[in-house]
């Protein structure tokens, strides 16, 4: 995999939003965001959407581990 490739791909990771932002002003199609991860994406890419999985936050949950 070449250097650019790889760039590439690990800034979509890092801003998966901004990508899908990108993406949606670059084609005009439309996001679609989903939570579970056997959710079959395969199917909204013969649709012509972009899946978006939805994941928690990165930050510390230290209130929600106190109790």
């Amino acid at each position: 995999m070449s250097e650019s490739v790889r760039a590439k791909l690990s800034g979509i990771a890092a801003e998966p939003l901004a990508y899908a932002e990108d993406w949606k002003k670059r084609t005009g199609g439309q996001v679609f965001g989903y939570f579970c991860s056997y959710f079959p994406e395969e199917l909204l890419h013969a649709a012509g959407l972009l899946p978006v999985r939805i994941l928690g936050d990165r930050e510390n949950v230290s209130f929600a581990d106190s109790h």
